[in-house]
């Protein structure tokens, strides 16, 4: 297309009176636009740019050839034929609709960006509606820190200009929308309702990691603002309006409704930390953190034990046909093949069943037996097994991961043992980490592992000083719920209390750039989306005890 670079292009006007075939001309050139013939419509639109017969004529050209090169994603020649257009445009209402299209495809770029394609304009009249136009329609977009950074530009260069009043409301809007009190941390848990159990024991821990740091530093304390999520949805929402009410600088919590109150905060711009085990919820947007080990973390802790430290790589898992089991099994899915090992066997039972011989059968490809040399040789087809000799199940696999509670194992594992699947490992969750395992299976999971990310007994004086506060303030040992929402306290206020943290987004910048190693559970930090990268503690059964293998602050 033969057309000269703009925003240099100003053609002769001509005086012509007879303007049909550019009529003719601009309707074909509307046509192959609406039918997404754009090379062929710019071609028909550079035929009346080279001397178009009248100015109106000029200007629709200019702004048709804009809209092409939109839809082309070509956006810094459509803005510049946009601007043209707007330049030398008298008409009111026609100057409006150009500036809302230039808004349209400026917002699409970041605030420099835009500040820079804007200081090439020679018509700083055009600069400052631009700027205008763009800063708020960032503005109504939700993208609030771009539109302050465009309409701070705005404000101090065009101090003239009409709609600076309009524009410094808007930044002041921002402004208070930003204000918070690095003071005060808001707090969501259920503390009526179904799960208000868990709810009071994280708020328990809160209580004294907050103490603890006021104790050490009385002149600048800390407050927790809490709100009861009564373990609804809605009423969690509510929690998080009145926390921004409050302008808290962050929210500890929720548990259960993380995903609704997870929502409403990343939309008022609220940093949250949630204590959740619920999939995906990071996911929300840049404002939402999680502090809680994952299925996919326990799962990892074990698989890079046996690839890594035993160099077993065929795995098979037998898991509860319910909520709980079929998150470990995805996470199995995911973090085995990762780690090059193999899944030979994936098998559910009902979480109502106790007997699994069905299950245990199809683990079974074959017998072999212990002949008079001490070797172990395949039964044949038809053969009886015999009371004297010493059988072996075949499996395709090394290690068995059964992703239940000791109850359950207390029966599953007797049972592997009685078809003979006795020379194979046994990986669990952190739901082993109970005496009761050992009262119930002791003898058949010798030498089994489990991750977990928090032992009360752990010879650690973080740990026993927690431990001893915990149960002197509360008349109670903590556990895992209680040690997580110590340490995420511990972590928001250790955030709060840098120096560049000056505004939510510092928070939220601050959380995702330090590593978090003082606290009683394992050391954290965040991934980009907001998720805990954390390595756990690996607990194994040997003989009468359950022991630890490996501690994560060695990892």
């Amino acid at each position: 297309m033969d057309v000269p670079p703009l925003p240099e292009i100003t053609p002769k006007i001509s005086e012509s009176k007879d303007c049909f075939d550019q009529d003719r001309i601009l309707i074909e050139t509307q046509n192959l636009f609406k039918n997404k013939k754009y090379e062929k419509a710019l071609n028909k639109a550079s035929q009346i740019l080279k001397n178009a017969c009248s100015k109106k004529k000029y200007l629709k050209t200019l702004e048709i050839i804009g809209d092409i090169f939109v839809q082309r994603e070509e956006i810094l020649n459509g803005f510049h034929f946009y601007a043209e257009a707007s330049e030398k445009s008298e008409d009111k209402k026609n100057k409006t609709r150009i500036l809302y299209k230039i808004a349209s495809v400026t917002s699409q770029k970041n605030p420099e960006q835009i500040i820079s394609l804007v200081s090439n304009l020679s018509a700083a009249h055009l600069q400052g509606d631009i700027l205008y136009e763009t800063g708020l329609k960032k503005f109504k977009d939700g993208k609030d820190k771009e539109s302050l950074v465009i309409l701070k530009k705005f404000t101090s260069s065009f101090k003239e200009h009409d709609q600076i009043p309009h524009a410094r409301s808007i930044m002041k809007i921002i402004q208070e929308r930003y204000a918070f009190h690095s003071d005060r941390i808001g707090v969501l848990l259920p503390l009526s309702g179904y799960y208000m159990g868990a709810g009071e024991r994280a708020l328990n821990a809160l209580i004294l990691a907050i103490e603890t740091v006021n104790k050490s530093n009385p002149k600048n304390p800390f407050r927790l603002i809490i709100k009861d999520t009564e373990s609804d949805p809605q009423s969690a929402i509510k929690g998080v309006r009145e926390l921004e009410a409050q302008k808290v600088a962050c929210i500890i919590g929720p548990m259960v409704t993380a995903q609704q109150a997870g929502l409403e905060s990343n939309k008022m711009q609220i940093p949250m930390v949630t204590m959740t085990q619920k999939p995906d919820i990071p996911k929300i947007g840049a404002y939402i953190f999680r502090n809680w080990f994952t299925p996919n973390m326990q799962v990892e802790t074990g698989i890079i034990y046996f690839i890594e430290e035993l160099g077993l790589t065929n795995f098979a898992i037998l898991y509860p046909d319910e909520k709980y089991g079929r998150a470990f099994k995805k996470a199995f899915e995911e973090i085995v093949p990762y780690h090059d090992g193999k899944i030979t066997d994936k098998i559910s039972y009902d979480p109502g069943d106790t007997d699994f011989s069905r299950q245990i059968k199809t683990l079974i490809y074959g017998y072999e037996k212990r002949n008079e040399k001490g070797r172990f040789v395949d039964i044949k087809e038809n053969e009886i097994k015999e009371r004297n000799k010493i059988y072996k199940a075949k499996v395709d696999f090394d290690v068995l991961f059964i992703p239940d509670s000791p109850t359950m194992v207390g029966m599953i594992a007797p049972q592997l043992r009685y078809y003979d699947i006795d020379r194979i490992m046994l990986m669990g969750t952190n739901l082993w980490h109970s005496d009761k395992l050992l009262e119930l299976a002791k003898n058949y999971v010798q030498e089994a592992v489990f991750p977990d990310g928090f032992d009360q007994e752990k010879e650690s004086p973080q740990v026993q000083n927690f431990v001893s506060a915990f149960e002197k303030s509360n008349e109670s040992f903590p556990e895992y719920i209680e040690a997580v929402a110590y340490d995420t306290a511990l972590l928001v206020m250790n955030a709060l209390s840098l120096h560049n943290v000056r505004s939510r987004n510092d928070f939220v910048n601050a959380l995702k750039s330090i590593a978090f190693k003082g606290g009683v559970t394992c050391p954290v930090s965040f991934d980009k989306s907001g998720e805990p990268l954390k390595n756990l503690d690996l607990y194994k059964v040997k003989g009468n005890k359950i022991v630890l293998h490996k501690s994560c602050n060695d990892q």
